[in-house]
């Protein structure tokens, strides 16, 4: 009887303290969340726009992708006039793709040269931001493209496997 009421106290006790770590990570969360915000308005990007784009960016710092490329890019972004609904779109784009691809830490880089490039060539606001979602659909398109050719090699390894018999 006392082991079984040990092991009830145990029980509640871990899930007490499994509860207790798992609130202190999303608070973390939750935290550097609201500083990476605050960076983005000392960089200069509208507080408008950075609640706009609140939700897709929360999923893509979760992801894991650098923070310093995405601040980069969505200053650079702002700097070249995208704004509200167009800059959404742009992260949401990235989002997409952070989601899909396997290589995220790429990912920030290449969007980050792509921005600039095109603000160099003169490309600012609205058409900014649909070259930049048109861009980063192909990569996506690209990397499906690739993974789906992996999958068909092995599947024809594994063929070849069977008929060697």
């Amino acid at each position: 009887m006392k082991r079984n009421i040990i092991l009830f106290f145990l029980f509640f006790y871990f899930c007490f303290a499994f509860k207790a770590v798992a609130q202190s990570d999303k608070g973390n969360l939750i935290v550097e969340f609201e500083r990476f915000k605050n960076e983005l308005v000392r960089e200069g990007v509208p507080l408008s726009d950075v609640i706009e784009i609140q939700q897709p960016l929360r999923e893509i710092l979760v992801l894991g992708i650098v923070k310093e490329e995405l601040k980069s890019i969505i200053t650079d972004l702002s700097k070249s006039k995208v704004t509200g609904q167009d800059l959404k779109s742009v992260v949401v784009a990235i989002n997409e793709v952070v989601k899909n691809n396997k290589d995220i830490y790429n990912v920030g880089s290449m969007v980050s040269s792509l921005v600039k490039q095109l603000h160099l060539q003169g490309i600012k606001g609205k058409q900014l931001a649909e070259g930049v979602v048109q861009a980063i659909k192909q990569l996506k398109q690209g990397s499906s493209q690739s993974e789906r050719k992996d999958k068909k090699k092995k599947k024809d390894k594994k063929k070849k496997k069977k008929i060697n018999f």
